[in-house]
């Protein structure tokens, strides 16, 4: 059969249709219509199969697989005569655009992301159960590391989608991991999940395990879905990752863990966009979020875009926790990070060691039992970097450090606001900066309506160096001295360009030094 010809073959009138528009688009580009050419008679068929099960995707698993074919560097290495360069990439993100084109890309490529749909089937278990005739969430995971079918699921190739249908996958029982009980099957392949607003959650009377894993040769995707009843002795009663791990338009909530009650990011690399983290509990370190890395290979990176970490607990940490040397950096942009409480250090976030950047954020309602009650940064290696109109406020410490407590690290507020904290116990409402090593700058921000019952209603300054430089610092209340500004045997102290008015101490309303 030519395969211009497809009409001796029985199909879908709508199928036929596509097939005639993506021709009539070959025919004005010769590199695409000698592709096709060169596929032969059985290309058709492949299209109209790779059409219909894309059209029978829901539209978010259909779009997100589109967008998969746009970028595919697997399909590009299988297709290199054509779809190479420049241009062959602008026809790739072309077709990847329309149902047909897509379809087109799939058939093109053997089949390679045709057999990437593993559809779990509706309303099934999520466990293993051999024979059922059935796909579910468990055995897809399998037949994507394997890329072989198993029981009733399609074999994997390549990246794969597992898509969902909205419903609540409840695990009753755990899958033996090199990581702890884990409910799901280790991911240590290239695997995206389409939630489409399904559930994946722990059976309340099951034993303890985390939800998911990801291996460090793994790549995981999850879209639209809820994470929730998580509950793990070890780190991420959510997900653990030591890998790379996206989470897009998702709700992970409700899980315990020692560390990371949502998330315990181990030496991977995780993405966090437009989800939300809320009311995750760690016994240690993270009620939201866990960080570290352990090597340069094995980086702690955590990216958090538009997202809310919110109502999480922990020993430290109470929304994030970022520890193990200078290659654990957490990285939030335009996000929230609110209503976390930690017993001891760091209710909104911890930075240990590491490098911690804050752009056009808000830190603000978290709780510390110590200090750091918006954020935490400790030890000489640890940079907090508070960047780009964010803004702490109503952050409170039992001890010192309502909005930020830096110790021995550097701290830099840049463009940005500190209002309304209290360090209930001693020492700085606003910022609370101790030890030699220390260095705390600010410039072009506001400190204002900060208290402390000591020392250092805005800034308290121990031992360390302290630049304030065109900043307004108002309304601020200390207890004892430096209202605005207090500062103790500094090892400098600079106050260029800044604006005070209306701060309030016994000794020193603006600024305080001593000696």
């Amino acid at each position: 059969m030519n395969y211009f010809d497809p009409y001796p073959l029985a199909a879908d009138k709508s199928i036929v249709m596509a097939w005639d528009s993506e021709v009539a688009r070959a025919a004005q580009t010769p590199w695409l219509a000698e592709a096709l050419a060169r596929a032969g008679s059985d290309l058709f068929p492949r299209f109209a199969d790779c059409y219909a099960q894309l059209r029978a995707l829901p539209r978010g698993a259909r779009r997100a697989l589109q967008r998969q074919l746009a970028r595919s560097q697997e399909l590009a290495a299988i297709l290199p005569e054509w779809l190479h360069g420049e241009a062959g990439h602008a026809l790739q993100q072309k077709l990847a655009r329309t149902l047909a084109g897509a379809a087109l890309l799939l058939a093109l490529g053997q089949g390679v992301a045709q057999a990437n749909i593993i559809n779990v089937t509706p309303k099934t278990p999520p466990g293993i159960i051999l024979g059922d005739g059935k796909c579910s969430l468990a055995e897809a995971i399998i037949a994507a590391n394997t890329d072989a079918p198993f029981d009733a699921c399609p074999a994997g190739s390549g990246p794969d989608t597992i898509v969902l249908s909205k419903g609540t996958q409840t695990l009753t029982s755990y899958v033996p991991s090199i990581y702890s009980p884990t409910g799901l099957p280790l991911i240590n392949s290239n695997i995206t999940i389409e939630g489409n607003g399904a559930k994946i959650t722990r059976k309340k009377t099951a034993a303890q395990f985390r939800l998911m894993a990801v291996q460090y040769t793994g790549t995981l995707t999850l879209n639209n879905l809820t994470l929730s009843g998580g509950n793990s002795t070890y780190g991420g009663g959510g997900v653990f990752n030591g890998g790379y791990l996206t989470v897009n338009n998702c709700i992970i909530t409700g899980n315990k863990a020692f560390g990371g009650g949502a998330i315990s990011n181990y030496g991977g690399y995780s993405q966090i966009n437009n989800s939300t983290i809320s009311k995750n509990t760690a016994s240690y370190g993270g009620g939201g979020i866990f960080n570290r890395s352990f090597a340069p290979g094995y980086r702690g990176d955590v990216v958090l875009n538009n997202s809310t970490i919110t109502g999480n607990k922990a020993n430290d940490g109470g929304g994030i926790y970022s520890a193990g040397g200078v290659y654990a950096d957490i990285s939030i942009n335009n996000s929230t990070i609110s209503k976390n409480t930690a017993s001891r250090f760091g209710g909104g976030i911890e930075n240990d060691f590491g490098a911690t950047y804050v752009n056009n954020s808000v830190v603000t309602g978290n709780k510390s039992g110590n200090d750091g009650g918006g954020i935490f940064n400790l030890y000489n290696t640890a940079v907090l970097v508070v960047y780009n109109g964010s803004i702490l406020s109503k952050n409170s410490a039992g001890d010192d450090g309502g909005g930020i407590a830096n110790i021995f690290g550097y701290t830099g507020v840049f463009n940005s606001t500190i209002t309304g904290n209290k360090a209930r116990g001693e020492d700085g409402g606003g910022i609370y900066s101790f030890g030699s090593s220390a260095v705390l700058v600010v410039q072009s921000s506001t400190l204002s309506k900060n208290s402390a019952p000591d020392f250092g209603g805005g800034i308290a300054n121990i031992f360390g160096y302290n630049g304030v430089f065109n900043s307004t610092i108002t309304g601020n209340k200390a207890g004892r001295s430096g209202g605005g500004i207090y500062n103790y045997f500094a090892t400098g102290f600079a106050n260029v360009g800044n604006t005070f008015s209306q701060n309030k101490a016994p000794n020193g309303p603006d600024v305080y030094s001593y000696p």
